[in-house]
């Protein structure tokens, strides 16, 4: 079976599956890359950003947190609520994201983070891995993993930069999303200056 993709909002508003291919996911982050046919309902893409949002930068969080799932022997379906939810950068951390790496032990996790974000963006569960938007560029610029508001707290993102130069990806030529950006603009745009120190 193929993984799929949920597109919001097709001709009639409902979402719609793409099949999703040469999926691979980062040796270190919780963050995964697949492939999927350009869809003629569907011909806007969202470029990635990799320049660091200023606090106060509004953002957009977009993902399938209301996902429900009825199975019968002869049926399965599937119901599916996009939601998005509108906030805005609080913070920039070079050592907020949590990795996610098998090979460590808890403890050697939470002592390595990633860069991120903080944000006021609602992300029930179910968020995770959507895209944070700034609604200034219209590029992703992180991916929504984590909340700390059920404690009172703020909602976190891993920066789009951690990943996007650093990371080889076989079913790309080997090629960073930059690389392939560069060699590929009308199928993916990523600009940005990368990662801060």
């Amino acid at each position: 079976m193929c993984p799929a993709m949920v597109i919001p909002g097709g001709r009639d508003g409902q979402p719609f599956l793409l099949p999703v291919s040469d999926v691979c996911h980062h040796p270190v982050y919780d963050v995964a890359v697949g492939r999927a046919p350009p869809h003629r309902h569907f011909p806007m893409r969202l470029g990635i950003g990799t320049s660091t949002l200023a606090p106060g930068s509004a953002v957009l969080g977009l993902g399938y947190p209301e996902t429900e799932v009825t199975e019968s022997p002869e049926l399965l379906t599937t119901s599916i609520t996009t939601r998005h939810c509108r906030g805005v950068i609080e913070a920039w951390d070079p050592k907020i994201v949590p990795t996610w790496r098998q090979d460590m032990s808890r403890a050697e996790r939470s002592e390595q983070k990633a860069p991120g974000y903080t944000h006021s963006a609602t992300t029930p569960h179910g968020m995770s891995g959507g895209p944070l938007i700034c609604t200034r560029t219209n590029r992703v610029h992180a991916v929504m993993c984590g909340s700390w508001s059920t404690l009172g707290g703020s909602n976190f993102a891993l920066d789009t930069a951690a990943f996007v130069d650093g990371w080889n990806i076989p079913f790309l030529g080997n090629k960073t999303l930059r690389e392939y950006a560069r060699d590929n603009p009308s199928a993916l745009d990523v600009r940005g200056n990368g990662l801060r120190s």
